[in-house]
């Protein structure tokens, strides 16, 4: 009995917490600071929740391409997305029709490709530093 509950201890410490899990994912200023193909200004068309119970957690959103920071040109149209992490304290809000997000895009050349590194552009703006002191578009 005594190497079952030993084995269970094991089994619960390799297991990985979501905590853990939060403080393993990099945070928004590292996600900016990385390099990219390309780093675009966009304006939300369409926002889809991909978990009705929680709207919040999981969406999709359609977008246009207004301008080019850095990089490759990417296509006029993007698709982002975001799956937010159950227990984490931050919290990526949900956009909305009409706002400007900025879109980090990894790589170019799949039309189909979902951006999940975006931010609304407020918060671009505070942590980014290529957009210091100048007009964003």
């Amino acid at each position: 009995m005594k190497a079952v509950a030993v084995l269970f201890m094991c089994l619960a410490l390799m297991a990985p917490d979501v905590a853990n899990a939060c403080r393993r994912s990099p945070s928004p200023a590292e996600i900016m600071g990385r390099r990219h193909a390309a780093v675009t200004i966009v304006r939300i068309d369409e926002v889809t929740s991909t978990t009705p119970s929680r709207p919040a957690d999981q969406w999709r959103a359609t977008a246009t391409r207004i301008s080019v920071v850095e990089g490759a040109e990417p296509p006029v149209s993007l698709i982002l997305g975001h799956t937010e992490m159950p227990h984490c304290q931050e919290r990526r809000p949900v956009p909305q029709h009409g706002e400007y997000w900025v879109a980090y895009i990894e790589a170019i050349g799949d039309s189909d490709a979902v951006v999940y590194n975006a931010w609304p552009i407020d918060w671009a703006r505070s942590i980014d530093p290529r957009f210091s002191g100048a007009p964003a578009f």
